[in-house]
């Protein structure tokens, strides 16, 4: 973008150079291109600094480079390691970048693995690039030209595919070379796969894990609803042979928009977490269906929709609470104290935080379907509790920002127990039968809509219900751990009479039901039936691992004698709002 200086602006520019009130050397040495930016607006003014630094910091640009760099070597590599003392002296020529060694070595401490010579000089490129564009934001992050902000956003997208594949690359294993590792990394692959496989084809997020975000703030998620269906439609048309997944570009943009909004820029989300940093969510664990012609682009699709769609929600409940936060004396940039903020988001929008076990959640997959969604769930459900006993002396904040976070937490758990209530009023207004008020009930937090009971709380409803139905509660004047069937009777869990279920046998069901597709088959297998009381057989237990939920719940729909909308039962499902049905039981 061009600019032109007054003539006056010169001449005081030119002044302060010579009489070394603008010291060059000094300005390089600075960290940070805001603080450059606030020496030169003393003698060419606000805008023009923004400009005249760009072109110095792009004129000399090896020289900061070179200052990056050696704080960079010192920070991710080993203090008294010969590579870093190698490195560092090599700084001392102006020509080591030049040099095409130093960018391998230098990309070998970053990423922990060999790049070629080509590799370590493109990933540099980028990154330089990355701080060029960077400096054209001011120091609230906002870029004063729009091309540079995409830009910006494009070239960080890039940086990180490119840093993708090569991990990828290296880890790539080779059948001819590895066979018996290359058939064990295949089967380990097939838990992830068969998750995927499963939760596409449909738009089920913010039904789901975004129905926080309905209730608590309404405006954030009918935006990104509306915009989901854009891109879902963009990804179905995505460049690419028709019978393909179809290119990134959706994607891509959806990152780079993020990357490039003010508070990634400055840095406020990097401090707080807040969830964005994540390649997919624990629902896609694996790409691979993408490689299914036809129906690979309607998975990708649905990938899309589901895991845009949650980095949009975070950062758009990031920028509110950064707002709301820094307005109540939280320093947003200060980690210890915008973390909280960030589990506060992810917790909201389905991925709750284990803090020190939260290396074991990858594993933990492999057995429970969402264990990031389980914990969001339980962490919405305490939240007011937990903010509520430490205002009264029972505990302490850490500090501004935590305090901060859990009273925002418990006003939103309060907005989503009100706005479901609220709802479910309204239904039982209009039709008594459609609500079971009874939160020991299997069908609480649920509206029967055409026949099946819909669940609109996220799947919150069902872990009060089962610690309800754990705990001692009254029924009928009589102490007890009672429970509601779904067609209304009452059940003592503590009876003893044969063949009646046992507060134990709750607790085992709800964790049974958690289980990721090839645990619940093992599950099956060692019940001697399925969910529907079948016996396991190839057919129904490959459909169990292969076949879309949606299209199951499709099936087990036109199969219900209750259905009076098949349609619209559909329509809710396959958007998050889980449909309950009954199928008859084909017994011989």
């Amino acid at each position: 973008m061009a600019f032109c200086l007054t003539l006056s602006e010169k001449s005081k520019f030119k002044k302060a150079l010579r009489n070394g009130e603008i010291n060059i050397s000094e300005l390089f040495k600075m960290d940070e291109s805001a603080d450059r930016r606030d020496v030169l607006a003393k003698y060419v003014g606000k805008e023009n600094a923004v400009q005249v630094n760009a072109l110095l910091e792009s004129k000399f640009f090896l020289k900061d480079v070179l200052a990056g760099v050696k704080r960079w070597i010192k920070k991710v590599s080993v203090e008294g390691s010969q590579l870093r003392k190698d490195l560092i002296s090599r700084l001392a020529d102006m020509k080591v970048f030049q040099g095409e060694k130093f960018y391998q070595d230098l990309a070998t401490i970053k990423l922990k693995m060999q790049p070629t010579e080509e590799q370590a000089k493109t990933v540099i490129g980028l990154a330089k690039d990355i701080v060029i564009l960077k400096a054209k934001a001011d120091k609230d992050g906002v870029f004063a030209n729009k091309s540079d902000e995409v830009a910006y956003g494009l070239t960080k997208v890039a940086l990180k595919k490119y840093l993708g594949d090569m991990k990828l690359a290296a880890k790539r294993i080779l059948f001819k070379e590895q066979p018996i590792q290359k058939i064990l990394s295949m089967i380990g692959e097939l838990p992830g796969i068969f998750k995927s496989s499963l939760t596409s084809l449909d738009n089920s997020f913010f039904g789901r894990q975004g129905i926080k975000t309905l209730y608590s703030n309404p405006k954030i998620w009918v935006k990104r609803f509306m915009e989901s269906w854009r891109n879902i439609g963009k990804q179905i048309m995505a460049k690419g042979k028709w019978y393909t997944s179809g290119d990134d570009a959706v994607m891509d943009m959806i990152e780079a928009y993020i990357y490039s909004r003010p508070n990634a820029v400055n840095g406020k989300y990097e401090a707080g977490g807040y969830g964005l940093d994540v390649d997919s969510e624990e629902a896609y664990p694996s790409f691979a269906p993408e490689k299914i012609p036809l129906l690979g682009r309607l998975f990708k699709a649905s990938a899309v929709a589901y895991n845009g769609g949650a980095l949009l929600f975070r950062s758009d409940l990031a920028d509110k609470f950064i707002t709301l936060a820094e307005a109540q004396g939280v320093d947003t940039l200060n980690k210890n104290e915008a973390k909280y903020l960030g589990q506060a988001i992810s917790s909201l929008t389905g991925r709750g935080s284990y803090g020190k076990y939260e290396i074991l959640t990858k594993e933990a997959n492999v057995l429970v379907f969402s264990v990031k969604f389980a914990k969001s769930n339980i962490d919405t459900l305490i939240a007011p509790i937990k903010y509520g006993a430490k205002k009264i002396g029972l505990g302490s904040f850490e500090n501004k920002g935590e305090e901060f976070a859990s009273k925002k937490s418990a006003e939103a758990t309060l907005k989503i127990i009100g706005s479901i209530a609220l709802l479910l009023f309204i239904a039982k207004m209009l039709d008594p039968d459609s609500v079971d008020e009874d939160p020991r009930s299997t069908n609480s937090g649920k509206i029967k809509i055409f026949g099946h009971w819909t669940d609109i709380s996220g799947g919150l409803a069902s872990y009060l219900s089962t610690a309800l139905r754990l705990v001692p509660t009254m029924h009928n004047g009589k102490w007890g751990f009672w429970m509601k069937s779904s067609t209304g009777k009452w059940t003592s869990l503590t009876s003893g009479k044969y063949g009646v279920q046992t507060a134990l046998d709750i607790f085992e069901n709800f964790l049974e039901g958690k289980l990721a597709p090839l645990a619940g088959l093992v599950r099956d297998i060692w019940s001697g039936k399925n969910f529907q009381g079948q016996r396991v057989t190839i057919k129904n237990a490959t459909s169990s691992l292969i076949t879309p939920i949606s299209i199951q719940n499709f099936n087990q729909l036109k199969d219900d004698p209750n259905s009076s909308s098949i349609l619209v039962s559909t329509i809710l499902d396959a958007l998050g709002f889980s449909v309950s049905t009954y199928r008859k039981r084909k017994n011989k």
